[in-house]
């Protein structure tokens, strides 16, 4: 009994030395805790989904940091609920201006530079007195251009959800100049909250360098004015600081293209999209004085053997809207001359060239904003309306904007519907009846994405989108330049304008040449199913 009961002793001595020796090894460990982990990168672990926020969690506009466990105790499935950081929490952290920025970027500004007073001959030397006044349209006509100007990428977006990164949704420079990186921050998130641990967060691009403008006490860069850059710090406050002093420096030798920022802070990643591209210049044109008419519209058609209808056409012209210049692209087999109409500029084209090839001769000599376009059997009545339209297109910030024919039913507003695809077979394109919706303020016009052979344009938007030349569009052709212009401008029909369709049936060598039947349409058919990628085209 005796023997037993010291083997008893014996093996309870061993196990207390045992449990004490394990102790003492986890309390060092701990004790060490606060020493190593300033030395240590985060641990990675696995992203936190967001808690909900209710109104007793919330204070001074902040929502204030809580983590909860299910029920399954593991400890990873948790929420987080995220303490987005002030301003002013780090604008009196101090900062040491960096004298190599401001070298790099004196050098780059002297290279995008632009000093009005290194001009030979600067804009108020140029128009003397009136500089003022031309200075004033100018800023009008610039505000029209703007109002309808399609660059929906130019607004200026912050990314700010619940992950802990906040960021700019893109931004712009132009090819080797620099651009400030504004709207990178790092929330507040429990598990970097203490001072122990080391927070760190990495950058990257591809086709530039980012560089840091100044220094900020107790942060670490590493690979300053690379495309591989790394912020570190025990203070997120210190981390947020020396991110706004972050600059994208392009350095591609493309004058076109897009980089990509990444920047990951923790197990959270994202990307910031940076566009290299030029500024791209205004085209203004200026109102005049008086705003006439006149000076902002010219009217152009095309006409092929149809001369008697033609001078009624610019008869009316002349008769509603006097001094309006007229511009002809002709491409008949024998000319007739039309110099007794001061106002025309008849353009003489090698026979039978076609619509669209006319179309663009036409367009392109015209140098005023707008121009109206009707076809040659045309006139204009008391109904054809070109200041509403020149207004109409001045205030909505609309390219387009079609009329009716008079006494017609049919106004010719027809919709668009494009699903692109990504397999080899092609899209979808259909063609349907109707608009989209009335305008406000203008309750005879709607949007939609076809207008009749009626319609008033700007001219630098329909003159970037075009009228396609092939001679499958000779003949007969309209609702094809829509196409092209899906997604690139903005069309508005209008029904209190009207013109008179006249017609000419009569005309015998006219209707041989543009009648031609099925096969010209199943050529431009194949056309349109190769250059546009399609594999159906619906008309309903």
């Amino acid at each position: 009994m005796s023997v037993l009961w010291r083997k008893m002793v014996a093996g309870m001595s061993v196990l207390f030395v045992v449990n004490t020796l394990v102790v003492f090894i986890y309390l060092w460990r701990d004790a060490r805790c606060t020493c190593s982990r300033r030395e240590q990168a985060p641990i990675s672990r696995p992203p936190l989904r967001p808690c909900v926020l209710s109104s007793d969690q919330t204070e001074n506009g902040l929502s204030t940091i809580q983590r909860t466990q299910n029920s399954s105790r593991t400890p990873y499935d948790e929420c987080v609920m995220v303490r987005k950081l002030r301003q002013d929490e780090q604008d009196s952290i101090p900062f040491v201006p960096r004298g190599t920025f401001q070298q790099t970027l004196s050098h780059v500004s002297a290279e995008h530079s632009c000093n009005q007073n290194d001009a030979t001959q600067p804009a108020r030397i140029v128009f003397g007195s009136r500089w003022s006044e031309i200075r004033e349209r100018r800023q009008v006509a610039k505000n029209r251009h703007i109002n309808r100007s399609l660059h929906f990428q130019e607004s200026h977006q912050y990314i700010d959800s619940w992950s802990p990164l906040s960021y700019p949704a893109s931004l712009r420079v132009s090819p080797g100049n620099i651009t400030k990186l504004q709207g990178i921050r790092v929330a507040w998130l429990e598990e970097y909250v203490s001072d122990s641990w080391l927070k760190e967060v990495r950058l990257s691009c591809h086709l530039g360098s980012l560089v840091f403008s100044a220094d900020v006490p107790d942060v670490t860069v590493i690979g300053d004015n690379s495309s591989d850059v790394t912020v570190t710090s025990l203070d997120i406050h210190h981390i947020n600081r020396q991110l706004e002093f972050l600059y994208y420096h392009s350095l591609s030798e493309k004058t076109l293209a897009t980089d990509e920022v990444q920047v990951q802070f923790g197990s959270y990643k994202t990307t910031i999209t940076v566009r290299i591209q030029h500024f791209p210049m205004f085209h203004l044109y200026d109102h005049g004085e008086d705003n006439f008419v006149k000076d902002r519209v010219t009217v152009i058609t095309k006409t092929y053997l149809r001369y008697s209808v033609l001078r009624k056409l610019i008869e009316s012209v002349n008769q509603y809207f006097a001094g309006v210049k007229i511009i002809v692209a002709d491409d008949s087999d024998k000319f007739e001359d039309l110099g007794d109409y001061k106002n025309v500029d008849h353009y003489k084209m090698p026979a039978q060239k076609g619509w669209f090839a006319g179309r663009n001769l036409a367009l392109s000599q015209v140098t005023t904003e707008y121009f109206f376009w009707l076809d040659d059997d045309m006139i204009f009545t008391e109904k054809t309306d070109l200041k509403f339209m020149m207004n109409f297109l001045d205030k909505t910030g609309y390219h387009i904007v079609g009329g009716r024919l008079e006494d017609s039913e049919l106004t010719f507003a027809q919709r668009y519907d494009y699903i692109p695809t990504n397999t080899d077979d092609g899209g979808c394109l259909s063609r349907k009846e109707g608009s989209y919706k009335v305008i406000p303020g203008y309750p005879t016009c709607s949007s939609t994405d076809i207008v009749l052979n009626v319609f008033m344009g700007e001219t630098q938007t329909v003159r970037s989108v075009g009228f396609e030349p092939n001679p499958v569009y000779a003949r007969a052709a309209h609702s094809e330049f829509f196409a092209d212009g899906l997604g690139k401008f903005r069309v508005a029909s209008c029904t209190n304008v009207e013109v008179k369709h006249l017609g000419d049936t009569s005309n015998r060598r006219y209707n041989k040449a543009r009648h031609t039947g099925g096969t010209l349409n199943y050529y431009k058919l194949k056309y349109i199913y190769f250059r546009n990628n399609l594999f159906n085209l619906l008309i309903k």
